[in-house]
Formats: structure tokens, sequence, C-alpha cells
């Protein structure tokens, strides 16, 4: 037993470690600049990317998260109120409202990832001291936090995978890909640790 403990441990840290190695018209007449919320985006992009995931507590992550996950909703709210006026503002804003969603939902599996660390770090504390019991509670308790990043991340790749390319601006799609491979490595690197976890608590 203390085998399985302490090589699922090694399996969690090499997965976290990748992980972490990625003007319209409002419906009331207020304009929107969306190169603005296009920023604000970004900035909660790099907001997410920039989480220690090896090194910050799981407190801290999903406070970070949280701060994001304000971010990326300020960004679909508004430009989901936004009337465009010409095509350009139009596909910039379909792309950018579908890009938040998505990120939102994104957010929401990381949240339950960090879940998965916490519980995790508990069952490495209770492994060190050869309390098995306690060691299975945290470990049953971290795979249902995985199961459940899991499913919320489904819902994240089912979004961006019915993006309609056809109607993102050509200078934005790289944005749209590459968010698509994040989500497909993601959803690799769990498959793989929920596979881990199966093995241990069979």
């Amino acid at each position: 037993m203390l085998k399985k403990m302490l090589s699922l441990s090694l399996l969690i840290t090499v997965f976290l470690f990748c992980f972490t190695a990625g003007c319209s018209v409002l419906g009331g007449g207020d304009t929107v600049d969306i190169d603005q919320m296009e920023l604000l985006m970004k900035d909660a992009e790099s907001r997410v990317s920039s989480i220690d995931w090896n090194s910050e507590s799981p407190g801290n992550i999903r406070a970070q998260l949280s701060a994001a996950e304000l971010q990326f909703s300020t960004v679909f709210d508004t430009l989901s109120e936004a009337n465009p006026d010409n095509e350009d503002d139009t596909r910039r804003i379909y792309a950018l409202r579908t890009m938040s969603c998505t990120y939102l939902e994104l957010v929401t599996s990381m949240r339950e990832l960090a879940n998965v660390v916490e519980h995790r770090d508990n069952a490495d504390y209770y492994a060190a001291y050869y309390e098995e019991e306690n060691w299975l509670n945290e470990m049953k308790a971290s795979d249902a936090a995985l199961a459940s990043a899991r499913n919320k991340l489904h819902s994240a790749q089912t979004r961006i995978n019915g993006v309609n390319m056809n109607l993102v601006p050509l200078f934005m799609q790289a944005d749209i890909i590459e968010l698509k491979v994040e989500i497909e490595q993601m959803n690799i690197l769990m498959t793989n640790l929920a596979e881990e976890y199966a093995k241990v608590l069979s």
C-alpha cells in the first residue's frame, strides 16, 4: 500500500509539472471598447497561466482563479449585451464571447483540480505517518474532485470544439487553436491521472 501511495504522489507531481509547463453598441446605447475587453481577457489568461501548481497553496490557487473568473465573466457579460454595427466587430465579439465562456468553464475545472491537490497533500501527510485509513479517505476525496474536474473540462472542450472558425477573424484563429490544444493536453493528463487513481484505489 505504501508503494502505491508513493507512486501515485510521484505521478501527480509529474502531472502538475506538465500542467504548469499556456467599438460596439450596448442595448442601452453605451459604447463598448472591444479592444479593452480583449485586453481584460488576456490579463485573466495571464493570471491563470502564471499559477505555479507545484509550489502555491490550493487556497492561493483558488483565490487567483476567482479573480480570473471575475474578469472572464465581465468580458462575457459585457459583450453579450453588445449590438455590433459591422461584420468585423461581430466576428471579434463572437470569438471573444466563445473564448471567455470556455475559460469560465475551464476555471471551474481548475478549481476542482486545486481540490485534487489539496486532498492529495493531505493524503501524503497521512502516508508519512502510515495512517492508512485517513490516507484512503483523502485519496477517495481527491479522486472524486478529479472526476468533477474532468466533467467540467469536458464542458469546456465541447464548447471550444463547437466554435465556427468561419466566423472567427483570421488574426484570432490561432488563439482559438491554442486554447483547444491546451484543453486537449489537460484532458489527456487528467485521463492518465484518473487511470492511476483507479489502479491505486481498486
